[in-house]
Formats: C-alpha cells, sequence, structure tokens
C-alpha cells in the first residue's frame, strides 16, 4: 500500500512556463480552482495570486495547480503565477469573485433559576 501517493511531473521543459486557463472562471471564497499552463517547479516555489491576493494552493502536476480562492473584493481580478521571482500576468485571463453572504444563529435558552449577582 501507498501511504504517499507519487503525483506525476508533466512539466514540458521545452516550452516556456506559462499560465494558459483557469477552471472555474467565478466563484466565492473557499472555492476550488484549478489553473492549467506549464509551470517548472514544486508547489512551495509557486505563487498564485488573485488580483492582489495570495491563494492557498493544495497541489500541482506541474501543467496544473490547485488551490483555494481567497476573500477578494467583487468584481473581476486578475490572475497571476510567480515562479521563483518570475511573475506570469496574462493580460486575459480574470477571475469573476462573488460575494457571499451568510447570516448564523446561535440561541441558547438562560438558566434563569441560577441568578449569580
Amino acid at each position: 500500500m501507498q501511504k504517499t501517493p507519487k503525483i506525476a511531473n508533466k512539466y514540458d521543459p521545452n516550452q516556456s512556463a506559462s499560465l494558459d486557463s483557469i477552471d472555474s472562471t467565478f466563484g466565492v471564497i473557499n472555492s476550488t480552482f484549478i489553473v492549467d499552463g506549464n509551470f517548472s517547479c514544486a508547489i512551495f516555489y509557486l505563487k498564485v495570486n488573485f488580483g492582489h491576493k495570495r491563494v492557498i494552493l493544495t497541489t500541482t502536476d506541474r501543467p496544473s495547480i490547485i488551490g483555494f480562492i481567497p476573500k477578494e473584493p467583487d468584481g473581476y481580478n486578475q490572475i497571476s503565477v510567480v515562479i521563483g521571482k518570475n511573475s506570469i500576468v496574462p493580460a486575459n485571463l480574470k477571475f469573476r469573485y462573488y460575494q457571499d453572504q451568510s447570516i448564523k444563529i446561535i440561541c441558547r435558552k438562560l438558566n434563569t433559576n441560577n441568578m449569580d449577582g
């Protein structure tokens, strides 16, 4: 039984690093996204930004990076990938962020028999 699965390195060294597409072009905070391109290094050397927000990355097989969408301002945000000190910022690749709001109500019955002053 394999405890830690090996992720295949699908990087093509004959092509330059690229950021080609994103799968889901819109969403809300903590949704999963996938960016596709050609990335030469392991996940700890990669950074993905949506606008000025850095995202949490989960894995890469080098043509794809998977992560979670950060909280952003409502609207379209530029996507960029930073590999070491080099940045890839395609002009036509933007993500549409939607504000998501929810209300949580926590109720509790107060003990009126035990009054502590």
